[in-house]
């Protein structure tokens, strides 16, 4: 809805870096624009489904382990020392997760409480299991790479399972009645930051995905634009920003609309959003382009 021409973006920003920047999506170009936006990005190679050299599917999604084995010979094709970004967006834990429906996949992890039993909850469970053997091969092979690498896996959003699942989750309590504590917990998904060097190490890392990308480069040492640099900064007091929720260094959940001693850098937060996506007229391109800042 709102990308444009010159959107700032990690891939602009590190191809202004020197880096050949890739998006990799193992399925249709159709989906979100994908195809027009990144390019507007500035990625130098854009590549879906049909780029994928003899991949294996499931629930006719192409498997994380045929996605990743993909990822390794782009990497292993590149020209001696040149840098390079892969933004990756996984296909094969799509919903939906009608069992009937997705053929025959084996099922080593149960659902063994009767009250939690579905089969599609279940169902999903195993392909999370196989995506995470997946990425355990993954980071074996950067393991042996002597190229410093990072790899950041996210997930978008929780899956799609049926009310009766999320109920039982809540003791016969319907979702409409839950806490705000366990409303927001529906919308936490887990992320990592792998690296074959050291980068430091922490655990528990609460960080919502608008602050994801510069958290990362500020591990990395990489140069940042001022916004990013604000981002990080943010999140020293602000954790996370999540739909009508943020999560202060209290460790409190805020609604948006709530006074609190976090209301003027929330505020101010919002003013830049409105700048960078809205105001378009009047966008400090200095602050969130690195390419202009002339540093």
């Amino acid at each position: 809805m709102y990308v444009g021409e010159e959107e700032p973006n990690l891939g602009s920003q590190l191809g202004s870096l020197g880096y050949r920047t890739v998006f990799l999506h193992p399925y249709l170009s159709s989906g979100w624009n994908r195809r027009a936006v990144y390019k507007s990005f500035g990625f130098d190679e854009i590549h879906f489904q049909g780029d994928f050299t003899d991949p294996a599917y499931m629930r006719n999604y192409i498997t994380d382990q045929s996605n990743y084995e993909e990822l390794i010979r782009r990497y292993e094709a590149k020209e001696e020392g040149e840098s390079l970004f892969i933004f990756n967006v996984t296909m094969q834990n799509h919903g939906g997760f009608d069992a009937a429906k997705q053929g025959d996949i084996d099922r080593p992890v149960k659902i063994t409480d009767s009250k939690l039993k579905d089969d599609q909850a279940e169902l999903f469970l195993n392909l999370m299991k196989k995506s995470d053997d997946a990425f355990k091969d993954l980071t074996e092979y950067f393991e042996n790479v002597d190229e410093p690498t990072v790899i950041v896996m996210f997930g978008d959003h929780q899956p799609a399972l049926e009310d009766s699942f999320w109920n039982a989750m809540y003791n016969g309590k319907s979702v409409d009645n839950i806490t705000k504590e366990q409303q927001v917990n529906r919308y936490v998904t887990p992320f990592i930051i792998w690296a074959n060097y050291d980068i430091g190490s922490e655990d528990n890392v609460d960080i919502s995905a608008n602050m994801l990308g510069a958290y990362t480069l500020d591990k990395m040492g990489v140069q940042m634009t001022g916004y990013q640099k604000y981002l990080v900064d943010m999140h020293k007091t602000v954790k996370f920003v999540a739909g009508e929720f943020y999560m202060g260094d209290d460790n409190k959940l805020h609604r948006l609309t709530e006074e609190s001693k976090y209301s003027k850098k929330i505020n101010e937060y919002q003013k830049l959003q409105y700048n960078l996506l809205a105001d378009t007229g009047h966008t400090v391109d200095s602050f969130f382009n690195l390419k202009k800042n002339g540093k």
